[in-house]
């Protein structure tokens, strides 16, 4: 958290040095996340793994600070959700199905990136950006229709790595990322000796658009 406030107070600075330019974005993106599901059947020797995905969006802002030449850092804020609905040992759900092997998890988060941005011009108004950094993620995952077992809601801190790629063409931008875990979440706490690990975000993979003000 020490890193985290240090690294906001920083930019702020830079912000206000008026050494720097900066261009705000307004970005959405698909969203295709990860979800593995480990759960336990009827004994504590018989651990099962299980994953399928969750599908999803995300929306926000991101300030391009200018470093040096076409070096930037772009802190953003962001909110996103996913949600997935399965069966287990299957990956796909749908109104037909019944009994209690069917549930759904949900994920909703505010995301705070800071990536590193490099940008290679193609033209007077084109240019490929090239980013990549850590994201600080606060989020509240849900977890209904496990068995028997009560809807779970925890909410969790926890932080990831991006690499992406994009276009810029005047002031429209297109994207696409991926973004890895890189620090595993609390279990959620089940009945019955039912365990559930990481039921929630795990690598990402993104595809967004976006629009860019100012220089």
């Amino acid at each position: 958290m020490k890193k985290f406030v240090t690294l906001i107070a920083l930019m702020v600075t830079l912000l206000f040095s008026g050494r720097v330019t900066a261009q705000l974005s307004i970005n959405a993106a698909y969203i295709h996340q990860e979800h593995t599901f480990n759960y336990q059947n009827g004994s504590l020797d018989s651990l099962l793994g299980h994953i399928d995905y969750m599908n999803g969006g995300m929306l926000g802002v991101s300030l391009n600070v200018t470093l040096l030449g076409d070096v930037g850092i772009a802190p953003g804020a962001y909110i996103s959700f996913a949600q997935a609905k399965s069966l287990l040992g299957d990956t796909t759900w749908s109104s037909g199905n019944s009994g209690s092997d069917r549930y759904t998890t949900s994920n909703f988060n505010i995301k705070f990136p800071f990536y590193l941005n490099f940008k290679l011009p193609l033209s007077e108004h084109a240019d490929v950006l090239i980013f990549g950094g850590p994201v600080f993620n606060i989020g509240l995952s849900k977890l209904a229709g496990y068995k028997d077992v009560a809807t779970q809601v925890t909410l969790h801190c926890d932080m990831g790595g991006t690499l992406g790629v994009g276009l810029q063409v005047g002031i429209f931008r297109i994207y696409v990322g991926y973004n890895v875990e890189m620090i595993d979440r609390e279990d959620f706490s089940l009945a019955n000796k039912q365990s559930v690990k990481k039921a929630w975000e795990g690598s990402t993979l993104f595809a967004g658009v976006g629009i860019s003000f100012g220089k």
